[in-house]
């Protein structure tokens, strides 16, 4: 490689949007897989080893890829995770709209395509300066922190080490909150308002917010400027925490509280928009589409999911707005 290789004759940056990630197969050994590398970043689950790898590998590996096979098997989308097939459909519509302005890459921390191969694309193509964009709207130590350490690890024997500019958040972003409410007012022109709306997202321990994590201040802050701009009462929403894992205390109220709470209150349609996903997943789409649904129902009510803004033309120009506000297209 010289300086007269035209792939380096002047800079270029390169962007690579980074996403949770999802089994790749429909069977028990992919699902395996994925839980593996999930449980074992000490930023999911932070236990000492010495106490948390035998419950791992002798308890959660063994048994639950069995229980959530059903569960995918219930939202799989064709021969891909939803997940997997609305980011490949994203980054598509990107690399179109933004192919003169810079190059774009997709990838996964827990799964395919890895970060090592998006940065061996980019590598390959001459970049010298990384815009590493994490897909998570609000900073979260066990998501967003993630993606940088994954990186980091990465760069360790990188001989060429790219200039780096790492999203943070995009919590309160006009183009993001304007896109959550638009996604509800399309939603509602469809349906109908509903008796009440829950904004809910994924949950951490309590203790990460109490170390620092500043996690449920950004929840609270997108809650409060959606429904500002949806012209909301405080009585027509409410903020709620999910997909709890453990025995420690969690984030609160939690989602199922909610749900029994505002059913007693008579409220016959409720509303839940997830606003930390970037994209639909077995969170969204199992959790609070069947099982909580079905929750509802018994307690008679109809719980109605909002979509996450997936591949969608909102999507779509929220991610190129933020990238144009920031400069870097």
């Amino acid at each position: 490689m010289t300086s007269s290789d035209p792939k380096y004759q002047h800079r270029k940056t390169g962007v690579i949007f980074v996403n949770f990630g999802s089994p790749e197969s429909l069977d028990y050994f992919s699902i395996r897989r994925f839980l593996k590398h999930l449980l074992l970043d000490r930023r999911v689950v932070s236990l000492p080893r010495l106490i948390w790898l035998p419950i791992l590998y002798g308890f959660i590996l063994p048994f639950r890829p069995l229980g959530l096979l059903k569960s995918y098997k219930a939202i799989w989308k064709g021969e891909t995770s939803p997940l997997l097939h609305y980011q490949a459909s994203l980054i598509n519509q990107l690399k179109e709209r933004c192919k003169e302005d810079i190059i774009i890459e997709s990838a996964m921390i827990y799964s395919n395509p890895s970060l090592k191969t998006a940065w061996t694309s980019l590598k390959a193509q001459g970049v010298r300066d990384v815009v590493l964009f994490p897909m998570y709207p609000q900073y979260c130590s066990a998501t967003t922190a993630s993606v940088f350490d994954q990186w980091q690890k990465l760069m360790v024997n990188e001989k060429f080490m790219p200039g780096l500019r790492f999203i943070h958040s995009y919590h309160d972003d006009p183009h993001y909150i304007k896109q959550i409410a638009d996604s509800i007012r399309e939603h509602w022109k469809k349906v109908g308002k509903p008796d009440h709306i829950i904004f809910s997202y994924h949950g951490i321990p309590q203790r990460l917010f109490k170390q620092g994590d500043p996690y449920f201040c950004y929840c609270s802050k997108t809650t409060r400027l959606v429904a500002e701009s949806l012209s909301l009462k405080l009585s027509d929403y409410t903020m709620s925490f999910q997909s709890r894992f453990g025995k420690e205390a969690w984030l609160k109220p939690y989602l199922s509280e909610v749900i029994k709470d505002k059913a007693s209150q008579k409220c016959k349609i409720i509303d839940v928009i997830t606003p930390g996903f970037s994209i639909d997943c077995i969170e969204t789409l199992y959790e609070v589409g069947v099982e909580y649904q079905e929750e509802a129902a018994e307690k008679g009510s109809v719980l109605r999911v909002i979509p996450c803004l997936n591949d969608h033309i909102y999507s779509v120009d929220m991610y190129r707005s933020i990238l144009k506000k920031l400069k870097i297209i």
